[in-house]
């Protein structure tokens, strides 16, 4: 690919090429941190909207309150589990604060003793999105707190971490096997913009990651390779001592994932709710995502000491949790009709299949510490 476009940061753009004039080319993996994560210019840096109508995609929490009202129901079943102690719930990547609003919403209002116990912790580097979350956050001053993960892996804690729509903006290693042999993806400079360019692995991880999948490409087939997921797993594994972990994402099993029908890998790119392949446009503007591969981060999981609790399309988790009795609800209190009808419409968002946020989007929950786990959202319909 080599493409520019004058909706581009242009000083990201200089930093990145500047860089490649230094070190030569660098790993896709760097590039896309760097677009993402760069600490004035990344994507997720800026004062740029990004979740909702003015910016450039949809979360599970910004199409309804009702998605981050069932998780709290989820979660005062996990409280019981666990015997009602203190109990934290921690998310990463709390975006503008909208799931963890409606969370304590529901359990301050349903579940007040509980909601007495919980405390609520943030992992979040955007200064954009922390800026939101305190404004949405503060009727809760002293229930929430923003945390970083290297500050508290000395303290266990006790509770639920969830990351909702965070494992698959992870900076990714992207590979193609040609000619019989595992290349890596590599960035360059091209007439003062971008182009790829294939190059031997940066690390043998990539490698060992595609065996303990059981993966074998086909000639000419590129796929990504997420390690920092299990970085983030370690840090993880020595925060949470006693409790669960919910990752709610798109992706798929391994075989899935790195079946020959996705012979261009997964790599999508959002600006302004248009979806496209190219990251060398909209340079710092628009946000990359890869699907996650779900294999991956149960046998990571498992090294640290999670056993799987169950992985369910998203649709299941949440009709599981009572979603037709909130929409009843919500038609029950709406003003008029024509208010039942938009909230009904917005809500089944949630769930809708055949490529809708329901069987799209997955849910991920591994339990440590505890046995005889069996959830309310994730029994059979």
């Amino acid at each position: 690919m080599n493409s520019s476009s004058p909706e581009e940061n242009q000083q990201l753009k200089h930093i990145i090429l500047n860089r490649i004039r230094q070190k030569g080319r660098i790993p896709f993996s760097e590039f896309m941190e760097l677009c993402l994560y760069h600490s004035i210019h990344g994507y997720y840096m800026t004062k740029k909207d990004k979740i909702g109508k003015q910016g450039d995609y949809y979360t599970s929490p910004s199409v309804h309150p009702v998605f981050g009202r069932l998780l709290a129901r989820q979660l005062r079943e996990m409280d019981e589990l666990l015997g009602e102690m203190t109990f934290w719930v921690v998310e990463a990547g709390g975006g503008r604060g909208d799931l963890a609003r409606d969370i304590l919403d529901l359990l301050a209002r349903e579940f007040p003793a509980f909601f007495e116990r919980v405390e609520y912790g943030v992992l979040e580097t955007s200064p954009r999105f922390v800026e939101e979350q305190r404004i949405r956050l503060a009727p809760y001053a002293g229930k929430v707190a923003w945390l970083d993960l290297e500050e508290i892996q000395h303290g266990p804690l006790q509770g639920c971490i969830i990351a909702n729509e965070f494992v698959d903006a992870l900076p990714v290693h992207r590979v193609v096997f040609r000619k019989g042999q595992l290349q890596e993806i590599y960035v360059t400079e091209d007439n003062g913009g971008f182009c790829e360019v294939l190059g031997e692995l940066t690390t043998d991880e990539i490698s060992r990651y595609l065996d303990e999948m059981d993966v074998r490409l086909e000639e000419g087939q590129e796929a990504e390779v997420n390690l920092e997921v299990l970085e983030w797993y370690d840090r993880i594994g020595r925060v949470l001592d006693r409790g669960f972990l919910m990752i709610i994402d798109y992706g798929y099993l391994a075989p899935d994932l790195y079946s020959s029908q996705r012979r261009t890998g997964t790599l999508l790119c959002y600006y302004q709710h248009t979806c496209s392949d190219d990251p060398y446009s909209h340079i710092g503007l628009q946000d990359m995502t890869t699907h996650v591969n779900f294999t991956g981060l149960v046998k990571k999981g498992a090294s640290l000491g999670f056993s799987l609790t169950a992985l369910v399309p998203q649709y299941q988790f949440l009709l599981s949790l009572g979603f037709l009795d909130e929409l009843e609800r919500t038609a029950r209190e709406a003003q008029c009709p024509e208010a039942s009808l938009r909230e009904s419409l917005t809500m089944k968002n949630l769930v809708l299949p055949n490529g809708g946020m329901g069987d799209t989007f997955k849910v991920l929950i591994q339990h440590k510490g505890i046995h005889g786990v069996q959830l309310r959202g994730l029994r059979p319909l």
